[in-house]
C-alpha cells in the first residue's frame, strides 16, 4: 500500500495458461453445449434453411448466433495464448492454441456467409435487431457455461442483466411485429397482440362496370357463306 494505491503481485494479473482454458473446454457441460450447437446448426444449415430460409429471418440469423457464440469462447482463449506468446511464453505451437484459431476461422466464415445471405433477403434493421438478441442470449449462455462468469457477480447485477435483456428481446418483438402494420398506435397495438382487424371494419372496393355495351353475335357459317 502506497499513497492510497494498492499494488498487487505482477503475476496475480497475468492470463491463466492456454492449457486451462482447454481444460475449461473439455468439460462436460460445455462439450454438450458445443455438440448441441454443431448439430442444431447442421440441422438449420442442411434441412430447414434451403425450404424457409428466404421466408423466416429467424433461420439465417440463428445459424450466425449458434456458431458465433463458439467462436466467442474461442478468441477469448486464443487471445490470452497470443498474450502468453508475446510475453515469451509461448503458445501457438500448442495443439489446444490450434483448435482454437481454427475453431475462429470455421465460426467467423460462416457467420458472415449467412449474415450477408440474411441482409441480402430481408430488411437491415430486423436483421440486425434480431441479431442483436440472439447473438447476445447464445454468447452469455455459451460463457456462462464454459467459463462460469456467473461466479463472481452477485444476485442484484444479475437480475438486471435479465430484466435488460428482457426489455431487449420485448423491443424487437414489438418491431418485428410492427414492420407491416398499417400507420397508428391502434393498428401497431393490435400486431403486437396478434390480433388483425375485422373485416367488417376493413372497407371493400368492387368494380363497377360504367356501361354496358352489346356486342351483336353473328354466325360465323352465316358470313363465310355471304362472303363465298
Amino acid at each position: 500500500m502506497w499513497g492510497g494505491e494498492a499494488y498487487l503481485p505482477a503475476r496475480s494479473r497475468e492470463p491463466r495458461p492456454a492449457l486451462h482454458w482447454q481444460h475449461l473446454a473439455t468439460q462436460p457441460q460445455f462439450l454438450a453445449y458445443t455438440a448441441t450447437v454443431v448439430l442444431l446448426a447442421l440441422w438449420l444449415v442442411l434441412r430447414v434453411a434451403p425450404r424457409h430460409g428466404k421466408r423466416q429471418v429467424l433461420v439465417y440469423v440463428s445459424i450466425c448466433s449458434l456458431v458465433g457464440s463458439l467462436s466467442v469462447v474461442s478468441c477469448k482463449a486464443l487471445g490470452i495464448a497470443l498474450r502468453l506468446s508475446l510475453q515469451g511464453r509461448p503458445q501457438l505451437h500448442k495443439p489446444e492454441t490450434l483448435v482454437f484459431g481454427g475453431s475462429v476461422l470455421v465460426c467467423i466464415a460462416t457467420q458472415m456467409n449467412y449474415l450477408n445471405k440474411a441482409l441480402d433477403t430481408f430488411g437491415t434493421a430486423i436483421v440486425s435487431s434480431v441479431y442483436y438478441v440472439l447473438f447476445t442470449l447464445c454468447t452469455v449462455t455459451a460463457s456462462m457455461i464454459m467459463y462460469k462468469d456467473w461466479e463472481n457477480q452477485t444476485a442484484t447485477s444479475i437480475s438486471w442483466q435479465v430484466v435488460g435483456f428482457l426489455v431487449l428481446v420485448l423491443g424487437v418483438y414489438v418491431l418485428t411485429a410492427t414492420k407491416d402494420s398499417r400507420p397508428g398506435c391502434a393498428a401497431g397495438m393490435q400486431a403486437v397482440l396478434g390480433r388483425t382487424l375485422s373485416m367488417s371494419n376493413t372497407p371493400e372496393y368492387k368494380a363497377v362496370a360504367v356501361c354496358d355495351i352489346e356486342v351483336p353475335i353473328c354466325d360465323i357459317g352465316a358470313a363465310s357463306a355471304t362472303h363465298s
